[in-house]
């Protein structure tokens, strides 16, 4: 049981991040402007999606640090 518990969860977790990272992909080229219209706000999605992956990485080390990341992540 726990080998199929395993493998489940390794082969649905692989297919979520997946999705998402389409999902983020195609929402970010299409607010670069598509292929055809790239412009000054590809600077802009890039700095704004490493800024909120930096806050997010950022703000799970201060609840890891003071002990409350399993009051806000239970």
């Amino acid at each position: 049981m726990a080998i199929i518990y395993l493998g489940t969860f390794c082969l649905t977790s692989t297919f979520v991040m997946a999705g998402f990272a389409t999902f983020y992909g195609s929402l970010s080229d299409w607010m670069a402007g598509g292929r055809h219209g790239r412009s000054s706000r590809v600077l802009m999605v890039e700095v704004g999606s490493s800024l909120l992956s930096l806050c997010v990485g950022v703000i799970w080390l201060v609840l890891l640090a003071v002990g409350k990341l399993d009051e806000v992540f239970p």
